[in-house]
This record gives C-alpha cells, sequence and structure tokens, in this order.
C-alpha cells in the first residue's frame, strides 16, 4: 500500500505536465482509471468539432508486488483506439515497457508518458510480428492519411465515453 501511495504522490498535481490524470478506483486501490491526452486531430479542422487532443480513458491494474512487476494498461473508451499497439477488442496496450523493459523506477509516470507517444507514433517492434490490431497495422503502413481519419475517429468517439460508457474492465 505504501509503493501506491508513493506511487499517486508522484504524479498528483503533475496532470499538465503529463498530458494525463489517473487515481485509484474507490473499489480497490490497484486499479487506476483516468485518461492521457491522445495527438491532436491530423485532418483538417471540421466545423463545429473540437480540434483540441482528446482525452483517451484509460485503465491502468497494478499488481500485488507493486512496483516489482509491471502494470497492465487498457484503452477503455468503446471504441478502442484504432491503433496497431491497441487491441481491438480488448483496448489492451501492447509495450515494451509493460514487459521486457519494466523498470520499477519509471512508475506509473512513464507507463502515462509512454503511452501517449505509443497513440501518436506506434511502435512497431511491439505490432509487426503480432500487432495488437492486425487491421491497424495494416492500414498504417499501406495508406497513412486513412489510419490518421480512422485513428482520430475513434479517439474522439472514445473521448465521448469519458461521459457515458466505458469498459467495465480491461
Amino acid at each position: 500500500a505504501r509503493a501506491i501511495n508513493r506511487a499517486l504522490a508522484r504524479i498528483v498535481g503533475s496532470e499538465a505536465e503529463l498530458g494525463a490524470s489517473v487515481f485509484p478506483t474507490e473499489a480497490n486501490a490497484y486499479v487506476w482509471r483516468g485518461w492521457v491526452l491522445g495527438p491532436p486531430p491530423a485532418a483538417p479542422p471540421i466545423p463545429d468539432r473540437a480540434t483540441a487532443a482528446p482525452r483517451v480513458p484509460l485503465e491502468l491494474r497494478l499488481c500485488a508486488s507493486w512496483p516489482l512487476c509491471p502494470p497492465t494498461l487498457c484503452a477503455i473508451g468503446r471504441p478502442p483506439p484504432f491503433h496497431p499497439n491497441v487491441d481491438s477488442s480488448t483496448g489492451a496496450v501492447c509495450m515494451d515497457l509493460l514487459r521486457e523493459q519494466w523498470t520499477p523506477s519509471g512508475g506509473v509516470a512513464a507507463v502515462l508518458l509512454s503511452f501517449r507517444s505509443l497513440l501518436a507514433s506506434p511502435t512497431f517492434d511491439d505490432a509487426t510480428s503480432a500487432p495488437a490490431n492486425v487491421e491497424a497495422s495494416a492500414l498504417f503502413l499501406r495508406e497513412r492519411a486513412a489510419y490518421a481519419r480512422r485513428l482520430d475517429d475513434s479517439l474522439r468517439r472514445g473521448a465521448a465515453a469519458l461521459d457515458g460508457s466505458l469498459a467495465a474492465d480491461c
């Protein structure tokens, strides 16, 4: 519990700097919910549509031996982001920091910053051999503008879920 309190203390008040906000849920201190800012829309502005970077809802699950093992991370807006490193059905995020590159010193802030970066720039070290979203990976490699439109649309619709329906669990 002390490790979780220390992790929370490191990020509280850093929302602007991180471009993210997360807090433990009332039901479980090991399950945190919040958001990261996604990339700004790639397409030219559409009248009557917000052009700011969307907030991407997320759930972070810490393990019982936190911070010795990496957390799991899911994008919980529905739909999940259309992205090579995000599973299209579960929203599970695939990035090396959550597996072999994990170090306890990075903590929650490193996970949030890495996820923001990943949303803007897919990592094909993780996604080429077995992408979390094969369709998004293929479209990104084949037709970048069409990929950007699909990503923008999914982020916009998923951000709207912050006001409504989020996935029950990741």
